[in-house]
């Protein structure tokens, strides 16, 4: 029975993946909160199964293009489902598919309680220093159902107290997690990590959706802090990141622990080794495909566009083999 993509489309919107992988040799995959999961239940993917899905959601002129420039990027949608962003690709002398959901309404920021603090990576250990953001660890106070939440890391581009997303701040990475029931601390891993330039003001900050059956919010001490925790929520009359104590509470502080290493792209002054063995192969394209999609600031992105995509796959093949 002939596979059709848009079945896949489907079951990747209902598991509430982002992406959709498909390569020659593997069953589909899902990514779900940053986790990739293959459908074993669609089989394994021939190279004249993943060619044919490719083909079945192409016109004839975007297939004659594919088939001499061997790489695409386009649009696509299924009626009632979704919509999606496609890149196709030639790899292995087969054709490999990435798909990324696009939501059809995104939320205002300031529709969300966005909690935020600020850390000054000019001042101590961080001083002068490149620093590559792995993780952030962040406090949640949840009294309902789980909700979809995200962590962003920004450039504060003035320095100064920080006003909102697009006025004074510029993002550079951005990970999907969900805060769940109770109070927690909760990870927000960034695979591959998120490179900041040396003496930046970070800023980090946590998004959720409103609870539908509780209240949830960001998760707090009253332990003494070298940053400000600021709040931006209009449910609160708050349309710019406002600090805590400036709100009546001078005791409150956002819980965060950012990890992260004094060194950018793994150590390697080798373009394209993204783990940093001296050799750029297999496991750097899966470095890849991991960032695929937008990704200001990430290694991967080789031309420096903010996107990862096609483009640099082939920038990637120009330098194959063991580093110089």
């Amino acid at each position: 029975m002939l596979l059709k993509i848009d079945e896949l489309l489907r079951a990747m919107v209902h598991s509430g993946a982002s992406d959709m992988h498909l390569k020659a040799g593997s069953a589909p995959g899902f990514r779900v909160d940053g986790e990739m999961h293959p459908q074993a239940a669609f089989g394994t993917l021939a190279p004249a199964a993943t060619a044919e899905l490719a083909r079945q959601i192409m016109s004839d002129e975007q297939w004659e293009r594919f088939l001499d420039d061997k790489d695409i990027d386009f649009s696509y949608a299924v009626p009632d489902c979704a919509r999606f962003r496609v890149n196709a690709l030639h790899q292995r002398n087969s054709v490999a598919v990435v798909v990324r959901q696009i939501p059809d309404q995104i939320p205002d920021h300031k529709q969300l309680q966005l909690p935020q603090i600020t850390l000054d990576l000019a001042s101590g250990s961080t001083g002068g220093s490149d620093v590559s953001v792995s993780c952030v660890e962040f406090g949640v106070n949840n009294g309902g159902s789980a909700v979809p939440a995200s962590v962003q890391l920004w450039i504060d581009t003035d320095g100064g107290d920080p006003v909102e997303p697009g006025v004074d701040l510029e993002l550079i990475g951005t990970r999907e997690s969900v805060a769940v029931t109770g109070a927690n601390l909760q990870r927000a891993a960034f695979d591959p990590p998120i490179c900041v330039p040396a003496d930046t003001q970070l800023v980090v900050s946590l998004s959720m959706e409103p609870s539908t059956d509780g209240f949830a919010t960001f998760g707090g001490n009253n332990l003494p802090s070298s940053s400000a925790t600021y709040i931006l929520s209009a449910s609160c009359g708050l349309a710019t990141f406002t600090k805590l104590e400036d709100i009546g509470f001078p005791d409150v502080n956002w819980v965060v622990d950012v990890e992260a290493d004094l060194v950018c792209g793994g150590g390697s002054d080798c373009t394209g080794d993204f783990n940093g063995d001296g050799v750029v192969d297999g496991a750097d394209f899966g470095f890849i495909l991991a960032a695929w999609g937008p990704c200001p600031g990430c290694p991967e992105d080789l031309d420096g566009n903010g996107v990862v995509n096609g483009a640099d796959v082939g920038l990637l093949l120009a330098v194959w083999g063991p580093c110089p």
